[in-house]
């Protein structure tokens, strides 16, 4: 037993002596150092996956790239940006709105038609606007003339009118249009958008006058309530007076709106052609504002005696009479629409379409006047009233009025560069409720309250219909030039 334990001691000193008395292995040199390997991010490479310099597509799932949402948005477990984990070829960008890949990709920053494609943070839409609007209606006419005998009666044989309903017209307005939004995420999801429009003050403006000897016959016609028969204010009549009469309308408009975007759709940075749909909701106001005056100025000649305030008046006396009528219509409203773009390389077509529900502010002002200067005889006086605006409707009065207003457009523009279009296109703008002023005026009129009528403060004063308000739509349309900034 003995003998068999000292054998085995033996043995293992032996081998174990064999073991330590080997020669060193001679030393192996450091591999050669490697330059820069394009597609290594320097990562770790696990055993049995590519070889160094070989570049590993990115991961993608049903969504696209991963991104940092974990895999139900086509990202790894957890999240996070793959860029440093093992096995990644590189840093991923994470995914836009839909999974499309982000707008501030290297796909994105190359220059170049790339450049294009980068979703906007910030656009200016400058327009320059020549626009035509909806005459202005009107229920009386204005000025007449005719022979002598007739003295510019309505329905007589030579009478004919001078200026009525259909010639309050406005021509071509300019004028310009200011939008811009800006988007503050990466994403380019949320933002908001404020915008501007003025149309120039336009005006339309008639003029007639006689002679000094009172040729031809200027006359303003108007409906006697007393009687039912037609009749008119002298302006000019041979023998009687001589003198002139104007009419103008002015009309300007104004508004202004501020709204939230939200992207509703954004074609991938690499489509052919690259499409932008943004939704937009907010606050809409619109001015328009217009008024119609009539003034007439008569000095009296030969041996006429026409009245004022009851009393006769001579020559040289001048008569003066007035009629204004001031329309404020103020919409406040909320607003909803879209606004689409379309990217075809270096063409661009827009579309918006909006509409806003909220309330018409109406205000009527109405003035008249009557005025009398003698110099002759160091006399004036003043009346009230004038002709059609007279004692039974001069004032303020206000009404509200629901209204929807519609803004359609559309747009053809050049991209000159990836921040700077140019565009022509075609704008409509309406609402359907507005008052205008040529809609509140009456022809029917009691002479027993006019100061420059024989029947002043003698005949009867007919009671006449409470003041309404008559509703027409109001429209404008016509030609944008664009200049559109972005970035």
């Amino acid at each position: 037993m003995r003998k068999r334990v000292l054998g085995t001691i033996a043995a293992f000193t032996v081998g174990a002596g064999a073991v330590f008395a080997q020669s060193p292995q001679t030393p192996v040199p450091p591999p050669t150092a490697l330059g820069p390997v394009p597609g290594y991010d320097g990562g770790f490479q696990p055993a049995g996956g590519p070889q160094v310099g070989e570049i590993i597509p990115p991961p993608v799932g049903s969504f696209g790239p991963m991104g940092p949402g974990g895999p139900e948005m086509g990202g790894y477990p957890g999240g996070g940006y793959p860029g440093g984990d093992p096995g990644a070829g590189g840093p991923m960008y994470p995914p836009g709105l839909h999974g499309q890949q982000a707008w501030e990709g290297a796909f994105a920053q190359s220059g170049g038609a790339a450049a294009q494609s980068r979703a906007n943070c910030f656009y200016l839409d400058s327009q320059f606007l020549l626009f035509f609007v909806k005459a202005q209606p009107a229920n009386v006419p204005f000025v007449s003339t005719s022979a002598p005998q007739d003295a510019g009666i309505a329905g007589r044989p030579t009478t004919t009118l001078l200026f009525s309903q259909s010639d309050l017209g406005y021509n071509v307005f300019s004028g310009f249009n200011i939008t811009g939004g800006y988007f503050r995420d990466a994403d380019r999801r949320i933002g908001i958008e404020l915008g501007g429009m003025l149309l120039e003050r336009k005006s339309n403006a008639y003029y007639a006058a006689s002679d000094t000897n009172g040729i031809p016959v200027l006359a303003r016609p108007f409906i006697d309530a007393a009687t039912g028969n037609p009749a008119v204010l002298t302006v000019a009549q041979q023998g009687l007076a001589s003198g002139s009469v104007s009419v103008v309308t002015r009309n300007e408009i104004y508004g202004g709106e501020a709204s939230l975007l939200t992207n509703l759709y954004r074609s991938c940075p690499d489509d052919g052609c690259k499409i932008n749909v943004n939704g937009i909701a907010g606050f809409r106001f619109m001015e328009i504002h217009e008024d119609l005056r009539i003034d007439s100025a008569s000095t009296i000649i030969g041996n006429g005696q026409p009245r004022f305030n009851g009393a006769a008046i001579f020559s040289p006396a001048v008569v003066g009479v007035s009629d204004s009528f001031d329309v404020f219509n103020r919409f406040y409203g909320g607003q909803f629409g879209i606004n689409a773009t379309a990217t075809c390389g270096r063409w661009n077509f827009g579309l918006k379409a909006k509409i806003a529900l909220g309330v018409m502010n109406e205000t009527l002002d109405i003035d008249g006047r009557s005025n009398l200067l003698d110099t002759q005889r160091n006399l004036f006086a003043q009346g009230i009233g004038g002709l059609y605006a007279n004692a039974q409707n001069i004032g303020r009065t206000r009404h509200d009025e629901f209204a929807v207003l519609s803004d359609v457009g559309t747009n053809l523009g050049y991209n000159w560069t990836s921040w700077f279009t140019t565009a022509i296109g075609y704008s409509y703008l309406q609402v359907n409720h507005v008052l205008r002023p040529g809609n509140v005026i009456s022809n029917t009129v009691n002479s027993a309250i006019l100061p420059t009528s024989q029947n002043f403060g003698t005949g009867t004063v007919v009671p006449l219909a409470a003041r309404t308000f008559p509703q027409t739509d109001f429209w404008a349309q016509g030609v944008t030039f664009s200049m559109i900034l972005k970035y």
